[in-house]
């Protein structure tokens, strides 16, 4: 989901009512709070999601278009059975996209140029977007389909006040919110693009679990939206994206909430949900389901996060530590050792896509 934050979601700013949809998909499945994009950028934690390889400052875009790597999400379900599905609400000219998703072992390819309905800067709207999922997706078929929205994106096309946003002015927000809300940095428009991808993520899913009974629903955020409520988010509000997992094979896993992650435990998740016991698979990551791992953590690009705490490493401005306290664990690391997993995993990563899978 482009932009999708999780600071919607939390209890403090629950009466804009915003993403009302995708909270209640997250009450009802599993809602993993302390999680961490794999970068700022789009293609880049998009291709992070596909490779499963961390985003270590190397864009994949190009370098993933000649190379295949065995890690990815896409030529392991295919291994597993599964026909494999993107969908684009973009061009998919854009960032070699269209390239770089086929030689990670994608068959079926659909971008903004297949898809129906009115064409914007980026592409076509997520309501139409989702329309093209229910359409193309083979109900007889086992499938991974991964869908990449737009809306919620600058310029911020869509009139969403004729889609019902409830709100057109500052003076109509709840009271509490007016007091902080700064309009300078979050327009009432672009406030209602959230409320926008949200709307058209809960239609989708009333469709597809009717036409996909047997679904699993997986939803993230790409990075964070660059835009925040009072101009001046806390660290892990301007961190912090949602993975949330929605159908009838994880009922009864919501223990697994406290989990930390990131983008690169998404495809081990998933694989470990449907694969038999004796599965090889490849992945930098970790299944977020498994509750035995000790000293668990989620790595994003310079930043970590546990069970309750968030770090950021940057060599211009230090460190930056934030107690998020959302979940209390005895087996978090030190920080300074979050900082060696979190080097350690980077230099890994940076050296498999730069020079291969061989040390000399």
């Amino acid at each position: 989901m482009e932009s999708y934050d999780s600071w919607p979601l939390i209890e403090k700013y629950k009466d804009l009512n915003i993403s009302n949809n995708l909270k209640s998909i997250g009450n009802k499945g599993i809602s993993f709070m302390n999680f961490l994009p794999a970068s700022n950028s789009t293609m880049n934690s998009f291709a992070s999601i596909v490779t499963n390889i961390p985003y270590s400052g190397v864009n994949m875009s190009i370098i993933g278009a000649n190379k295949s790597y065995p890690s990815s999400i896409f030529k392991q379900f295919k291994t597993l059975g599964y026909q494999t599905n993107f969908f684009y609400g973009g061009y998919l000219s854009w960032q070699n996209i269209k390239n770089f998703t086929k030689k990670q072992g994608v068959e079926n390819v659909f971008g903004a140029g297949n898809i129906g309905g009115s064409k914007g800067i980026w592409g076509v709207n997520d309501e139409s977007l989702f329309e093209k999922v229910l359409a193309k997706v083979d109900d007889q078929k086992n499938s991974l389909n991964i869908i990449l929205t737009t809306s919620y994106h600058s310029p911020y096309e869509i009139d969403v006040f004729s889609k019902g946003f409830p709100y057109s002015s500052k003076e109509e927000l709840p009271y509490k919110l007016r007091k902080i809300y700064n309009e300078d940095n979050l327009s009432i428009k672009t406030l209602g693009h959230i409320w926008y991808a949200d709307m058209a993520i809960g239609k989708f899913v009333n469709k597809a679990e009717k036409k996909y009974p047997n679904a699993l629903f997986a939803f993230t955020g790409d990075h964070f939206g660059r835009k925040f409520i009072n101009g001046s988010p806390t660290l892990y509000e301007s961190s912090s994206v949602p993975f949330i997992l929605y159908g009838k094979s994880i009922v009864g896993k919501s223990e697994s909430n406290c989990n930390p992650g990131s983008h690169i435990d998404i495809a081990p998740t998933l694989i470990e949900l449907v694969a038999p016991s004796n599965f090889t698979y490849y992945s930098f990551g970790n299944s977020l389901l498994n509750n035995k791992r000790k000293n668990k953590l989620g790595i994003g690009y310079n930043k970590v996060i546990n069970s309750n705490q968030i770090s950021e490493f940057s060599k211009n401005y230090g460190i930056k530590k934030q107690s998020i306290n959302s979940c209390t664990q005895k087996n978090d690391l030190l920080f300074e050792g979050n900082k060696r997993e979190h080097d350690s995993l980077m230099s890994l990563a940076w050296h498999y896509v730069t020079n291969g899978d061989c040390l000399d």
